[in-house]
């Protein structure tokens, strides 16, 4: 929901929403913290102080509610993207640096949770009818490889990356920041965020143009 739509709605439309938000904050919370799999409406509501009766009048139960807060991570890291990457495309290297800082704050916020539903669909099987194959989030995984391979394709014909596809280039990009993570993870490196994008932004580099920041060198 963006400013213009809040600023359109009632008062009372705006304490829905904002109680709406405060369950989804409090289940991905909780979903982060005990895993997906053991975690009932009673344990939501009762994390997100609510009565479990409440619960039911905004999401119809366990699966729609994972479906909606991933929902929402999936929203957020497009429109990251979009403001941020996105305008400065005409420059690849920035524009890179921007992508790379974002997917370092999107997995700071966001990561144990995405894991712990990663580990919760293979369990229910990768099928239509599961809370994160469904149409809505489909749409936005599509929005994020289209915005990906747009970006890539305009950092290719300035001769600044790979001669490869752009859709290979995102899976490069892609699979470099998570092998990072994996990584920091295991070191329990708590370095801050802006120390970890600067590394992670030269490891990207070095992989998609073939060539070391300087101060990599």
């Amino acid at each position: 929901m963006d400013d213009d739509d809040k600023k359109t709605m009632t008062r009372r439309e705006r304490e829905r929403e904002q109680h709406r938000q405060e369950i989804l904050d409090a289940a991905e919370a909780i979903f982060t913290e005990r895993g997906i799999t053991g975690v009932t409406i009673e344990d939501i509501a009762k994390k997100a102080e609510f009565a479990v009766g409440s619960i039911y009048n905004f999401f119809s139960g366990k699966d729609e509610l994972i479906h909606q807060v991933f929902l929402r991570v999936a929203t957020i890291r497009n429109a990251q993207i979009e403001e941020a990457v996105m305008p400065l495309a005409g420059c690849p290297v920035e524009a890179l640096r921007a992508l790379t800082q974002t997917w370092i704050s999107h997995h700071r916020l966001h990561g144990s949770f995405l894991r712990a539903a990663f580990v919760f669909e293979m369990a229910k099987g990768w099928k239509p009818g599961t809370p994160m194959f469904n149409p809505e989030l489909m749409t936005l995984f599509k929005r994020y490889e289209t915005l990906g391979c747009a970006f890539f394709k305009k950092g290719v014909e300035a001769g600044v990356f790979h001669k490869l596809p752009p859709l290979h280039l995102l899976m490069i990009f892609e699979g470099t920041c998570r092998s990072f993570v994996m990584n920091v993870e295991r070191t329990r490196d708590d370095r801050p965020a802006d120390a970890l994008a600067d590394e992670l932004f030269g490891l990207v580099h070095a992989a998609l143009t073939g060539r070391l920041l300087e101060k990599l060198a």
